[in-house]
């Protein structure tokens, strides 16, 4: 069970992150 809590938030942590970039990016566009 730890090990897919781990994954889950591990995978949470990665849509963040890329989230994050893809709006950095949007905000170096303008």
């Amino acid at each position: 069970m730890s090990f897919l809590l781990s994954l889950a938030m591990i995978l949470l942590g990665l849509s963040f992150f890329a989230l994050l970039t893809r709006s950095i990016g949007w905000f170096d566009q303008l």
